[in-house]
């Protein structure tokens, strides 16, 4: 299970904030190139708990883990 905690104001995600769901698919980019670190090239599909999948994709800092 995780959790968008939504660090921007405004944006995109807005509408996500403290939403929780699970990853329901990970692709890979290149993205480590650019920040040095390869947990960066995974972007996540997630698959909301009200059944919605937001058509935006995140990456590792856009989640948090719930226990």
């Amino acid at each position: 299970m995780l959790r968008y905690p939504g660090v921007e104001e405004f944006g995109p995600g807005q509408h996500l904030h403290e939403k929780t769901g699970e990853i329901t698919d990970i692709e890979f980019d290149d993205a480590a190139a650019v920040t040095g670190n390869p947990e960066d090239n995974f972007i996540y599909t997630v698959k909301l708990d009200n059944g919605e999948t937001p058509s935006l994709n995140f990456r590792r800092h856009d989640l948090k883990k719930v226990d």
